[in-house]
This record gives structure tokens, sequence and C-alpha cells, in this order.
């Protein structure tokens, strides 16, 4: 019944070939076996050629002609037919009529029938549209049923079929192996392995084994049964490896998840080659003609900080003050000897060889002309980067006093204060107390007072009961070249001593660089950055300014400084703002004064990751405090401590766009010093490790 129906609705498509072929030929097939079916196809065809006749415009068996017109008389009105008055006779009679009256009654005839007729069929044709146009009307109405009972069909299978694949993907078992992909000899190295089903979650799962091998398939390291309830297993590799140069290691895993799924991961490691950092000095920093350098150099291994345990190749080298270089020595490590042909002792330590240790000595001849001398020692292999010491030959007769100065301030500027901290000792040590001391200040071969005007007087002084004394002065407020010098003679009853030391001038020019903490200064949230102060001598300056966004005062900076501990005065400093996308941020320098130009921030950026480290400096078993703002998209991030060339932590995150995410990393106790942390985005590569691109640092 249901086909019939389906038939009467398509039953005109198909008289009038509408239909697909598919459709078609399943309607002619169900028509052969359907005889109620065939009556409505005959009826159709019937009304089908009504309408095909009612939509006739020509007809051409029917000829109309005008009738005959007689003229009309002056007293006859012109009428269509000429009348004709014919009398009742009681008698009937049998009517003739011409041919040309028949023709037109029949033509009378005709015309009243022909519109009636095509009247008939105009309203039986609407009613016949209008019933089509209901069909069709069903129809679609049918077929977006249908379409919508498709959608909810298919969407719902979709959401089957996604819930089956997500039931098997959490069976699944993957491991994730992060870690150093260089095993360093004589260290822990240490690697994070997380277990993870098809849908990359973290789930219980326990580690049957790890194991390092080399490539002969002997075990070199085990552990088994290792428990892993979140997901996260830190293993170990001990520093009593027992690797030596070019073994290849493999590090093998197998974990089994809580369902019974196991998964195996094999992956090749590669033995570090030792990186070496060398430490040389000579007995003093300064020479008389006629006296003996003694020198010494020190190679670690740059990672443990433990003499090296192969055999260096050193060779020595001395560079004149006229830049010529000389060769003093070379051998190795284990049996350096002098120029002289003198062995040198090889160090030991409980009747062992302490490798890694060279020495040596340069006689200087009495005529040796004075100056700066530069001690070089290489490796002929390149095991480190060459170092060097620097120390002074001095033909001057010998002084009778030891005289220190400092400036408490790196660099000054026109119409600043300058103050000088001084401090003289006696041979003996003892401090020059309460004696006079004179100073001159001379800029641009001119003389000045304290006051900073021009005067030939000496500024006058006194040291205190420790030899120490303040020199104060101000600097004239127009200097036109800067060259610039204080000069303070001690008094010790004889000849006075003097001491020169150049005053760090800055007139209208300082080299400004700014490191925002993590690399990039990223929009949107608060930035740290350092800067660098320097004079266009590349001298370390002091500076005060304001930070600004057009005109905009954002932030003031300062360079560190501390009149009591000069050393501590290195033109650096720290500031902290919230750059905004597409600002362009400059710096106004207030002091020293006369600075013209604005040195420009790096450009902001719109995406990326902020880092910050909030303490700068920890103590033992503190760990590394992280904070990370991701800012653009959503990412997977890889977090590493590293020390001396060497990774001891690292955690792996996944930041969402926008977020902040803190972490800790553990430094390694026994290894102290300046830790570096990299923030890695981990991105899918053709190989079998996902490729790190660095972030921030």
């Amino acid at each position: 019944m249901d086909r019939c129906r389906d038939f009467e609705l398509q039953v005109l498509e198909y008289l009038y070939d509408l239909l697909d072929a598919d459709q078609a030929e399943a309607v002619r097939l169900h028509l052969e076996q359907c005889a109620p079916c065939q009556t409505t196809l005959r009826k159709a065809k019937q009304q089908q050629q009504l309408l095909a006749t009612a939509a006739r415009l020509e007809f051409p068996a029917v000829q109309f002609e005008p009738p005959g017109v007689t003229q009309p008389t002056a007293h006859e009105p012109v009428l269509p037919f000429t009348p004709r008055v014919v009398e009742e006779k009681p008698v009937r009679r049998r009517i003739r009529f011409s041919w040309r009256v028949t023709l037109r009654i029949a033509a009378s005839v005709l015309v009243l029938l022909i519109p009636a007729a095509f009247a008939w069929d105009y309203q039986s044709a609407q009613r016949e549209v209008a019933r089509i146009n209901r069909a069709q009307a069903a129809l679609q109405s049918h077929v977006d049923q249908l379409g919508n009972q498709q959608a909810l069909l298919g969407l719902k299978r979709q959401e089957q079929l996604n819930e089956v694949h997500h039931a098997v993907r959490a069976r699944q078992l993957k491991l994730i192996v992060s870690g150093p992909g260089d095993v360093q000899a004589g260290a822990s190295n240490e690697y994070q392995i997380q277990t993870r089903d098809g849908n990359d979650h973290l789930v219980a799962a326990t580690i049957l084994s790890a194991r390092v091998v080399d490539q002969r398939g002997q075990v070199l390291f085990k552990e088994e049964d290792l428990k892993s309830p979140e997901g996260n297993h830190r293993l170990t590799l001990p520093p009593t490896l027992p690797v030596k140069p070019g073994t290849q290691l493999s590090l093998e895993v197998v974990a089994r998840a809580e369902n019974g799924s196991r998964s195996e991961l094999r992956d090749q490691l590669t033995l570090a080659t030792p990186s070496y950092v060398t430490h040389l000095t000579t007995d003093k920093p300064m020479y008389n003609p006629g006296e003996t350098v003694f020198f010494r150099s020190l190679t670690l291994e740059r990672s443990t900080l433990k003499p090296a345990e192969e055999p260096l190749q050193l060779s020595y080298s001395i560079t004149t003050p006229t830049r010529e270089e000389k060769p003093l020595l070379q051998g190795q490590t284990t049996s350096l000897a002098s120029r002289g042909g003198r062995p040198s002792e090889t160090p030991q330590h409980n009747g062992q060889v302490i490798r890694g240790v060279g020495a040596g000595e340069w006689q200087l001849g009495s005529d040796i002309a004075g100056g700066e001398y530069v001690l070089t020692v290489r490796e002929a292999s390149n095991r480190f980067a060459p170092e060097e010491r620097r120390f002074v030959v001095n033909n001057y007769p010998r002084p009778r006093l030891n005289k220190q100065l400092d400036f408490a301030r790196k660099t000054y500027g026109p119409g600043d204060e300058v103050v000088a901290s001084c401090r003289v000792l006696t041979n003996g040590g003892g401090p020059l107390a309460g004696r006079p001391v004179r100073a001159t200040v001379s800029i641009d071969d001119q003389l000045y007072d304290a006051q900073g005007k021009v005067s030939t007087e000496p500024l006058r002084f006194k040291t205190d009961d420790q030899g120490k004394v303040l020199v104060r002065f101000k600097l004239p407020r127009h200097i036109e070249r800067g060259q610039a010098s204080l000069t303070v003679n001690f008094d010790d009853g004889g000849t006075p001593e003097p001491l020169v030391r150049t005053i760090p001038l800055v007139l209208d020019r300082l080299n400004v660089e700014f490191f925002p903490e993590g690399g990039d200064l990223v929009t949107g949230v608060p930035n740290r950055v350092y800067f660098q102060v320097e004079t266009p001598l590349g001298k370390p300056a002091d500076l005060k300014g304001r930070i600004l966004d057009g005109e905009t005062e954002v932030a003031r900076i300062e360079t560190l400084n501390d009149e009591k501990e000069p050393g501590v005065n290195q033109g650096q400093g720290m500031f902290t703002f919230t750059p905004k996308a597409g600002h362009q941020y400059t710096l106004a320098i207030e002091s020293p004064p006369n600075i013209k130009t604005r040195p420009a921030l790096p450009p902001i950026k719109e995406e990326g990751v902020v880092l910050h480290i909030p303490d700068p400096v920890t103590i033992p078993h503190q760990p590394i405090r992280v904070q990370l703002n991701n800012i653009g998209k959503e990412r997977s991030l890889l977090v590493g401590a590293y020390c001396r060339g060497r990774l001891f932590d690292h955690r792996s995150v996944v930041a969402k766009a926008n977020q902040s995410v803190n972490l800790q990393l553990n430094p390694d106790q026994n290894a102290g010093g300046v830790y570096r942390i990299t923030v890695f985005e981990e991105q899918r590569s053709n190989g079998p490790r996902a490729a790190l691109i660095p972030l921030a640092e």
C-alpha cells in the first residue's frame, strides 16, 4: 500500500519524464505488478490528453468567413444580417435553407460552444494544477522529514561511533619518555616516564622494566615493577653507569596498565662527549724585571666539576705588549715539563695521579719591557675554550705605599658630584692615618676646584685612623670633550706618591640594552625586563629614567648603585610593566643629563610565553619556582633546568590559551651555581621524537 501511495504522488512526474532514472525504473517495475496503479495511470493519461487539447491555440479544421453584406438604402439601418419577414401560415411546410444560411447557423453555434468547452477545460486544468502543487508540497514535506530523520540518525550513529572509538582508545597504552638525549658519564641522568591512554590522558600503570643496554645487549642498568599510580614516574640513571667513550646505549621500557594493556618503547641514547672548563692563574698580578712568573691551570669536567679523567695535551703561550705571541710550554697534564727542561711535579692524591692539572714557570729577563702581558692555555683537540690570564710587568721603582681608589658610581655627567673612596696602607700593611692628602681634578686640560670652577689650587683632605679618605668634588656644568682624570697624592713624610684614575664621564650618549626575562615582550601580562647601560667605550654606566608609552610614563628605572659597595655598580637594573599590543615603548633618560637619544624597547608580541622566576636566588633543597603565562593559543610545553651545560630537571605541561601555569624544578644539591631555565614548545615532527622549539629562557 505504501508503494501505491508513493506512485500516486509520482504519477505525473512519471508521465512528464521528471523522475531520475532509478526512480522511473522502480515505478515501471511496480506498474507491471499492480493493476490498481495501472488504472490510475490510464486516468492520468486521459487527463494529460484533455489538458493538451485545452491548451491548443489553433483549429485548422475550422474556418470562419464573414457573411454577405448588402448595400443599405437611404431609409434602412445598417444591420449585420438582412432581416426577412415570414408570415405564419396555418399549414406547415418544409423550410429550406440555403447553404449560406446553414453555414452561418453552424458558425454561430460553434462560436457559442467553443468558449464554453474551453472554459470547462481551463477550470479542470486549474484544479489539476492545484492538485499537482499539493502533491509536490506533500512530497517535499516527506523528503524534508526523511532528511531530518537521516541527519538525526547520522548524528546519533556518529556519537555512537565516537563513544566506541573513545572506549577503544581508553584501553590503549602508550609510553612517553622525556629527558636528555645525551647521557653524561659520571653524572646522574634523569628521565620522566609518562603512561597515557589513547585519549592522551594520564593513567595508572606499572613499569614492568626499565633498563639500559649497550650495543652488545649487555644490561648496564635495570629497574623492575615500578608503580606509577598517577601516570608519572621519574627514572634516574646513576652516575656509576659503566660506560666508556664510544659506547652505544639504548633505553628500553615496558609498562602495563590496570586493564592489562601493555606498551613497549626502545630509544637510542648517545654518550655525551665530556665538556671541560679551565681556570688559569699566576702567583701574583704584577712583576718586576728579573722575577719568575709561576702559573698553574686546572681543567674540570663542566657538569660535575671533577678533574678530567683523560690526559689533556696542553700548550701555554705568552703575548707581549707589542702583540707578539711566543710559545712557553706544552705537554700532557700528567707529564708537563718547564721550558728549561726541569720536569714539573705530577700532582697526586692518595697515591693516584690527579689529572687535569698543568703548571709551569717563566723567568723574566732584567731588561724585559714593561706593560701588560697575556698568558694563554689551549688544548690540542680544542676540548675547552682558550683561557687567558693577564699580568703586568712594572719597570717603575717599588712604591712605598699601597693605594686604592674606587668611584662611588660607574659614570658621571656634567654638574654631578663625584665621590672617590680612597685607602692607603704602608708596605708593612698598616694604615697611613692622619696624613694630608692633595687631589687635583683635570678636565679637558683644565684644572678645577671642589665647586666645579676653574682653579689651580689643589683639593685638600686628610686620612682617618684607618687610612681612608673620601674625595668629593663637583664637575662643571659644561664639558666639551670629556677627558677627565683625578690625581690623589698621599704624603707619608717623604716624597708624595700620586695615584691617577680616569673619571668615568658620560656626556650625551649611552648604550642601553633591554633583556626581557623570558626573551620576548608579550602583551597583556606583567613582563620583567633587565637592562644594561654602558658608555661608548663599553664600560658600565649609571642611569635614571622613565619608560614611556608615547609621552605617558609606565615605569621608572634606575641602575643599581651603592656607595659603600662600589663593586655592585655594574650599570645594571630591572623593572616590570605590562605592555600593550601595537604600542612602542621608549626610555627617556633623566640622569646623566643632556642625553638626547631615546632608546627603544623590543617590539611587543601578541602571543608567546612569558617566563618569570619569583626567586632568583635559592638555597640547598629549595625548588626553583617557575611561573608561565601562555598567551595566544594552547601549547604543549617542556620546561628544563640546566646548569653547566647539563639538564638537571624538567617538567611537561599543557598550557591552555591565556592561562597561567605554576610549577617547580628541583636543582641538583651537589651542583650549585647559575641555572638556566628554558621553555620549549613540543611540536610534531617526521621523526620518532617531538621537535622542541625554544620559546623563553
